[in-house]
């Protein structure tokens, strides 16, 4: 799948994605300490003004790091894959009050 300025998302993320709100917490195999956050939400939600960057970002803060996208898709990454367990949390956080719950 290829983004607006011809690179493609890393391990075809959005063929999957687009299909229900989905984050992904990936390590670095040749950097133990780096993270790769990727968020996407599909479409219906993002109608409904829930924003995959807003997303991305609760959790990049906690792994050291930051990141951007499209409200639809987004990516970030981390200094510190230590603090995983942190950021998955706040991504559950995150999401649950993005949807009300």
């Amino acid at each position: 799948m290829r983004r607006k300025n011809g690179h493609e998302w890393p391990y075809h993320a959005g063929v999957t994605l687009y299909k229900l709100w989905v984050i992904a917490l990936l390590a670095n195999r040749q950097n133990e300490s780096r993270v790769l956050l990727i968020a996407g939400l599909s479409r219906d939600l993002t109608q409904k003004g829930l924003d995959a960057i807003q997303w991305v970002r609760a959790a990049a803060k906690l792994v050291e790091g930051g990141g951007g996208g499209r409200p639809d898709m987004a990516q970030a990454d981390g200094k510190d894959a230590e603090k995983l367990p942190d950021a998955i949390n706040a991504a559950r956080s995150s999401i649950e009050q993005m949807l009300g719950a």
